[in-house]
């Protein structure tokens, strides 16, 4: 029995270890603007797409991810979907042409769908039904540590080794992650019961969001309040720092990852805070206003000290991880029904905002321009960032107005957590 148990565990964790490629693969790019740009011969707004182009394949993804989850189970789609990521990798070391190298990005996407869902598939299917929740929120705080891991240590790597070979590593990690959870999942005490997906269902479930406009709106305020950690924390942050506050690469991607050390201590804060306080709304609000307050100076004051800049730049994501009390109002303001399809579509709406907005950001900062290159690359000045992360303020203002609009449902008060209230974090 406790060799079960044991192996249950480390099942669990292939599923955070997925989930923490997928972050680190979503992120890797942020370190890699300037070798990247020189290789493909591309400028910002390139660069921006190229990263971007991860987002709008899993947003689509997000739905029929849950599914084929549903109808096949954990191991052929997971041990195939971290495969599909890591031979994605392979294409994109490959390739010094934009186009393959957008396709392998879409790839990546697809594959990297897979990877909160089966991480709370596993949680849900192998442990008891009242540990879900602390499964899957303890779960979505390891898998974040990706995004710190792809910033200052793999900026310290690059230092050594060239982008192509870092992504040749990548794969590898990929194929073999791919190849144990097959390997682990295929015991037969580990298969689970699957149902076939009745496409009536399906059609009316989506026919109930489309027609509930409190889940939309809900939705886009979680879009705009999530995409300044995307787009800012997890592809403009590190070369706007590195050039506004004059320091190294390694230095620039150790001060952003403040941001992610902040959403991962602050959403279990969040989610104790609104519960004891029963309001999820206010909580949403003051931190979409905290992370305002945090991020402003941050873009538009680059003389402060780099203490202060760190502290800021670790407000904006403590107050930043508010935006995972959309996913609990996504499921208070759905019928019963409908709740994991309002989860699927705010998250897969999220994805689609940081598809948008990252490649935005390039766009305005080529708009200001003026024509500079160095070493082949395109010189961008500090004013040409700020000009372009303006998005990020505005983009908060406008989730400030959506959540004010969010009308809260107060009559079903939920104590406890359910399945998915409060799990569905980050993209």
């Amino acid at each position: 029995m406790k060799n079960v148990k044991l192996t249950l565990w480390f099942i669990w964790m292939l599923g955070v270890l997925f989930l923490f490629y997928k972050y680190f693969i979503q992120s890797a790019l942020a370190v890699m603007g300037h070798p990247l740009m020189n290789s493909l011969h591309i400028g910002a707004a390139q660069f921006g797409t190229l990263s971007s182009a991860f987002f709008i394949s899993y947003s689509i993804m997000q739905v029929p991810v849950g599914l084929l989850m549903d109808r096949f189970g954990a191991r052929r789609l997971l041990s195939l979907a971290v495969i599909v990521v890591g031979l994605a990798c392979i294409l994109f070391a490959s390739t010094t042409i934009f186009s393959l190298a957008i396709i392998s990005r879409l790839i990546m996407g697809i594959g990297g769908a897979f990877g909160f869902v089966g991480m709370a598939y596993i949680s849900s299917h192998w442990f008891p039904k009242e540990k879900l929740p602390l499964l899957v929120g303890i779960g979505n705080s390891l898998g974040m540590m990706g995004v710190i891991v792809a910033q200052a240590p793999l900026s310290i790597l690059l230092n050594h080794i060239t982008w192509q070979s870092a992504f040749f590593g990548f794969a590898v990690v990929g194929l073999l992650m791919g190849l144990l959870i097959m390997i682990i999942l295929g015991k037969e005490r580990f298969q689970t019961e699957h149902h076939n997906t009745n496409v009536m269902e399906v059609t009316t479930a989506i026919k109930g969001v489309f027609c509930n406009k409190w889940i939309w709106i809900n939705a886009i305020a979680s879009l705009l309040f999530y995409v300044t950690t995307t787009g800012f924390g997890g592809l403009w942050g590190i070369p706007f720092v590195k050039h506004a506050y004059g320091v190294k690469d390694s230095l620039a991607a150790f001060a952003i990852s403040m941001v992610f050390f902040g959403w991962i201590i602050g959403g279990p804060l969040v989610g104790i805070i609104a519960d004891k306080l029963g309001q999820r709304k206010k909580v949403l609000v003051v931190g979409v206003i905290l992370a305002l307050f945090c991020i402003l100076p941050v873009i538009y004051i680059t003389t402060m000290p780099l203490y202060l800049l760190f502290i800021l730049l670790f407000g904006v994501g403590l107050f930043s991880s508010a935006q995972l009390l959309n996913f609990s109002l996504a499921v208070d303001v759905a019928p019963i029904e409908f709740k994991a399809t309002s989860i699927a579509i705010t998250n897969g709406l999220c994805a689609l905002g940081s598809f948008i907005v990252q490649p935005l950001v390039g766009y305005i900062i080529e708009l200001f321009w003026n024509g500079t290159y160095h070493a082949g690359v395109p010189l961008y000045t500090v004013q040409n960032y700020q000009m372009g992360l303006t998005i990020f303020p505005i983009s908060l203002v406008l989730a400030l107005v959506f959540i004010l609009i969010f009308k809260e449902k107060k009559e079903e008060k939920q104590p406890k957590m359910r399945e998915w209230d409060n799990t569905a974090g980050m993209n």
